[in-house]
């Protein structure tokens, strides 16, 4: 039994454009997570919700 090995099975097809676009796209999702968390909004939408929603109510430092 003969394994046919290339390196060119791991490659898509244009991945010289693909790759730079998700480098650059997982960078800026790296620097715009950072600054989420240092202004204090939460990683994600459901966590921003929570934290406006428990300041409305009086509610933020249950917890802390």
């Amino acid at each position: 039994m003969k394994i046919n090995f290339s390196l060119k099975q791991f490659f898509p097809q244009k991945w010289q454009v693909k790759l730079p676009v998700m480098l650059f796209a997982v960078v800026m999702m790296g620097v715009t997570l950072s600054v989420l968390i240092e202004i204090g909004w939460g990683t994600d939408p459901a966590t921003f919700m929570n934290y406006h929603v428990a300041a409305l109510l009086g509610t933020d430092n249950i917890g802390l």
